[in-house]
């Protein structure tokens, strides 16, 4: 059984070793794979089954992985490291591919450029559910001649789907009512107390003879002169204002160039997807989005604002809600 996996796989390379090569386009080549977040240590992986025009239906290619490898999760989705591999044999200024699950777009990669016969590893997170999931990657999707290779990826676990809620317990039958007890007849009321004589009125006693007038004021001593206040002392000289440090810009091709594209990519796809779905923070992504596609399309960004935008795509990726309306996501016809 070995032997036969083993001798299956290397005919695909070798299939798709010949048919990138005269390919004139972006095209997939090498192994769909399934990564931890370091970028190295490999999950599962497997050569995608190519489509071409000569091919007839074959069984697809199968990977399984657990929803515990997933470095997300939720409401029965887990989101995966995904790397695949894309060659041409001449230069490529810009491709879009995308990536399909069960008929569902869960990925776009955009604006991707290839030097001649030089292999290029794009990088992508998507959502995959708990179960099978027919994965389909379409390389340079938008051209008159597509790349597509078919791989099953099988997800074993829940994915975080809560479990049914148990039926509720009967509402118990509610105690008679007691009877109320009759009200005791009101007690007379006592009689007045007799009002008392009123006092006579005091004689009246003969006003007091007037005070004598008061003594006159002394005249005021006169104020004393006012001292004139001191000059103020002049200001320090203000230390000299250092130069400003040398802008170091993120480069296209660079790992940190591949991160700002696979956020863009994600954030077109929240944009498009979330719209009119009542999330809370629509207008944080709307903005988020207009951030990085006015860098990708610069295709220069420095450090600074690199690190900025990056810090702003991860803590949305953080929040609870975002998380559940990403998951909560199905594809509406007509968007990307």
């Amino acid at each position: 059984m070995k032997y036969s996996l083993t001798a299956f796989a290397t005919l695909v390379l070798f299939a798709q070793a010949g048919f990138a090569a005269d390919a004139q386009t972006a095209q997939l080549t090498g192994l769909v794979r399934l990564v931890k977040s370091d970028g190295k240590t490999v999950l599962a992986q497997a050569a995608p089954l190519l489509v071409t025009t000569s091919m007839t239906t074959s069984k697809l290619p199968e990977i399984t992985v657990s929803d515990r490898d997933a470095f997300l999760s939720a409401l029965g989705r887990c989101a995966f490291n995904f790397q695949y591999d894309e060659v041409s044999a001449t230069a490529v200024a810009t491709s879009t591919n995308r990536i399909y699950s069960n008929d569902t777009l869960i990925a776009q990669n955009t604006q991707i450029a290839l030097a001649a016969r030089t292999v290029k590893t794009i990088w992508t997170q998507p959502y995959l559910v708990a179960g099978a999931n027919n994965v389909r990657v379409v390389v340079n999707a938008d051209s008159a001649s597509p790349s597509t290779g078919w791989v099953r990826i099988n997800v074993t676990g829940t994915c975080g789907k809560p479990t049914a809620a148990p039926a509720p317990a009967p509402a118990p039958t509610p105690a008679p009512a007691p009877k109320p007890e009759p009200t005791p007849a009101p007690k007379p009321a006592p009689a007045p107390a007799p009002v008392p004589t009123p006092a006579p009125a005091p004689k009246a006693e003969p006003a007091p003879a007037p005070k004598p007038a008061p003594a006159p004021v002394p005249t005021p001593a006169p104020a004393p002169k006012a001292e004139p206040a001191p000059a103020p002392k002049p200001a320090p000289t203000p230390a000299p204002v250092p130069a400003p440090a040398p802008v170091v810009y993120i480069q296209p091709g660079s790992g940190d160039w591949n991160n700002l594209n696979t956020a863009w990519g994600y954030s077109n796809y929240a944009v498009t997807q979330l719209k009119g779905k009542g999330y809370a923070k629509y207008d944080q992504v709307v903005r988020l989005n207009t951030a990085l596609t006015a860098a990708v399309t610069a295709k220069k960004i420095s450090s600074g604002d690199y690190a900025s935008l990056i810090a702003a795509w991860n803590a949305l990726q953080a929040d609870p809600a975002f998380k559940a309306a990403m998951a909560a996501i199905v594809a509406t016809p007509g968007r990307r």
